[in-house]
């Protein structure tokens, strides 16, 4: 017990004085700024959509698809409710749903601009984005034009460039580790008043771009429609487009939450938002003018003919720990573990949603034997470029998609065990030099 107390003491000794000091300290400055900051909305609100959403009346899309494989699944053979296609199918939609990833984003940002070059990439109906699929999902939205844009964030930009180190300082006075301020830089710096009029202009044409954010309060994924926000006619639209993007990239408590402004009843009240990529990792949402199913044909396919192509930020399994991990690297392995089994039940989510509408399903993700250095955290260049060079050849060499979720190949399905012996299938000889 002496020698676990002493260890813990010398690895996070400093760490826990900081977070001690900053509970005695912060307390009192948080209290401090605060009293001259609107209270937080009521929780009422806080998960409610805004006037203006809700007289939009956007489509619930997990109930569409929970009555559509209900009335299918209840029907008798032949009857009258059995899937089928649509006799007169609406315009089938093109979606692009982009997870986050951090660095590993680079392959999704190599992917698109590899899909350009081939002349076969879509112009989407609907793009949402998470994290820093947010920030893919953006100039997605708004067109090759911006491909330059892509390629530079996501090759160039090292980890410096978006967040400053000062645990310190930060969690006294923002309870985080890091500082936003490079990456708040390089928002204002890029997201400029043209790709602002270009996310306008997209949104008339009736084009969606939906980004998700957490709210802290809630702890729930908070949608933003990109474009109605930019086209608001608000004074400082363009810079609440900005703010969007940097919460949608803002890790809770490695960096400070976003915070905006809102009014209930007439009163004041602000809401903080940070990635919402620990909630949710890939979504899709639809836009009012989105066809709905018939009441009177409650298991017809109403999306028929329309395409979901979902880009992962990463991989689809997490990769395995080498040796006997120490208790930070478990801690570590559990966070991870967990964000990667969230991202497989989303995709199992979507994959019902296209299996009840009659959407195509596609998926891209980072191949599993594929070596990637560095932490999701960690923004290198190097090896960001290698991952943009893997995307983009990918899919200017060859299909990347896979057309079924997550745990359905023989090689990813956990079975069970029945005992300790195992015989393994002798290893591939090495390619010849």
């Amino acid at each position: 017990m002496r020698r676990f107390r002493a260890v813990l003491s010398s690895r996070f000794g400093p760490l826990a004085l900081t977070l001690g000091a900053a509970g005695v300290i912060g307390v009192g400055c948080t209290a401090s700024r605060d009293r001259d900051k609107p209270p937080i909305a009521p929780y009422t609100v806080l998960r409610s959509q805004d006037d203006a959403a809700r007289a939009g009346n956007y489509p619930n899309l997990d109930r569409q698809t929970y009555d559509t494989l209900a009335a299918a699944l209840a029907a008798p053979p032949g009857g009258a409710t059995a899937v089928k296609p649509s006799a007169e199918p609406a315009r089938p939609l093109q979606i692009l749903a982009v997870s986050g990833g951090g660095q590993y984003g680079a392959y999704g940002a190599g992917l698109i601009v590899g899909w350009t070059a081939t002349g076969q990439r879509p112009e989407f109906d609907v793009v949402t984005g998470i994290s820093s699929g947010a920030f893919v999902a953006s100039m997605v939205y708004i067109g090759p034009k911006w491909d330059w844009l892509l390629t530079k964030v996501f090759t160039t930009t090292p980890t410096e460039g978006l967040i400053k180190k000062q645990p310190v300082r930060s969690l006294l006075t923002t309870a985080s580790l890091s500082s936003s301020a490079p990456m708040k830089e390089l928002i204002d710096r890029e997201v400029t008043a043209d790709f602002c009029a270009d996310i306008r202009t997209q949104h008339q044409r009736g084009r969606r771009c939906y980004i998700g954010t957490m709210n802290q309060n809630t702890r729930r994924v908070v949608i933003w429609d990109l474009g109605a926000v930019a086209s608001s006619g608000r004074p400082d639209a363009d810079d609440l487009v900005r703010k969007i993007l940097l919460a949608a990239a803002a890790v809770p408590f490695l960096l400070p939450a976003v915070e905006f402004d809102l009014t209930v009843n007439g009163v004041n009240y602000r809401e903080a938002h940070n990635d919402g990529g620990t909630v949710c990792q890939s979504f899709v949402r639809l836009p009012p003018s989105a066809p709905t199913p018939d009441p009177a044909d409650p298991a017809k396919r109403w999306l028929a003919g329309s395409k979901l192509y979902i880009i992962a930020g990463g991989k689809v399994f997490v990769d395995p720990v080498e040796g006997r991990p120490d208790v930070i690297a478990r801690a570590r392995g559990a966070a991870s573990g967990s964000l990667y089994a969230l991202y497989r039940s989303d995709l199992w989510r979507l994959y019902a949603v296209c299996v009840a509408s009659g959407t195509e399903y596609r998926h891209t993700a980072i191949p599993q034997e594929t070596f990637v250095t560095g932490s999701a955290f960690e923004f290198d260049p190097v090896a960001m470029t290698k991952l943009y060079k893997l995307g983009y050849e990918r899919i200017t060499c060859g299909d990347p998609w896979r057309r079924d979720p997550p745990n359905t190949s023989p090689d990813e399905a956990e079975l069970p065990r029945v005992g300790f012996d195992f015989t393994l299938p002798p290893a591939p000889a090495p390619p010849p030099r």
